[in-house]
């Protein structure tokens, strides 16, 4: 479903800005309480009143949220354990697929047989109130247009907007610095020294790719391809300025604003 041009004014119940895990989680419960796809035929028509109705805007091409972006490094048998979305478990999967290729199959198929109401490829541009009413409408100006809502669910994530850290010897460090939102593969830093900071899911997944360093066991830990890992899962360590190093960082991130979808 794709977002129309003509300068109207859309109006739903509730909008849900993003299409991953969360937004899909929200509109399936949305659903189940009743609300319609905004802007159906099956929403105007009701005998007993107005029909509440809901709307996800999503600013990928296709489903699957922030794992479309994913390395492809990152295979199921090494991703730290997904939930199943809420009514439809996961279909059985072969552990060496790529996580980025099956949770996209999957978003997509929960997306299909439960008729969710998603418009993509739509970038949120901001939220407003609409007028002085601390209970009033909101204005969500987009890239396909403006709609109006009761609420929003911010299911936005983080991917698009990583969060990088201020700490010491940042400016002066003459390597390469990473953030794990750009990374793409171990073999770019084979043969080179690497620390890895961060005790998440994404570091591990991660370190685990560098060559010949297969991890102990809930240790996420800076390494040097093929040597001994060493551990150095707080945020705060950093290598020294004087180090030759490709420095990759796995930061943790914070929410931010609904800037995309």
């Amino acid at each position: 479903m794709s977002a129309g041009m003509d300068g109207r004014v859309r109006s739903a119940d509730v909008v849900v800005i993003g299409a991953g895990q969360a937004g899909l989680s929200a509109a399936y419960h949305l659903q189940r309480r009743g609300l319609l796809p905004a802007g159906t035929a099956a929403e105007g028509r009701n005998p007993d009143g107005p029909v509440r109705s809901y709307i996800v805007l999503d600013a990928e091409d296709g489903p699957g949220g922030a794992w479309r972006h994913r390395w492809k490094s990152l295979l199921m048998a090494t991703v730290n354990g997904i939930s199943d979305l809420p009514g439809i478990p996961q279909p059985a999967v072969d552990p060496e697929e790529a996580s980025s290729s099956f949770l996209a199959r999957y978003f997509g198929g929960y997306e299909q047989e439960l008729g969710l109401a998603i418009e993509r490829p739509v970038k949120v541009r901001s939220v407003s109130a609409e007028d002085h009413d601390a209970g009033g409408r909101l204005r969500i100006a987009t890239s396909g247009g403006d709609w109006s809502a009761r609420a929003v669910v911010n299911a936005t994530g983080t991917w698009t907007r990583p969060f990088w850290p201020i700490y010491p010897g940042r400016a002066s460090f003459r390597g390469r610095q990473l953030h794990v939102a750009d990374y793409v593969s171990a073999d770019e830093f084979r043969g080179r020294h690497v620390v890895v900071v961060g005790g998440g899911s994404p570091p591990s997944g991660c370190w685990t790719r560098f060559p010949g360093s297969p991890p102990p066991a809930g240790s996420p830990a800076g390494n040097r391809s093929g040597g001994t890992p060493r551990s150095t899962g707080r945020p705060g360590t950093t290598p020294s300025p004087s180090s030759r190093s490709a420095c990759g960082r796995a930061c943790r991130r914070k929410a931010s604003s609904p800037s995309r979808a």
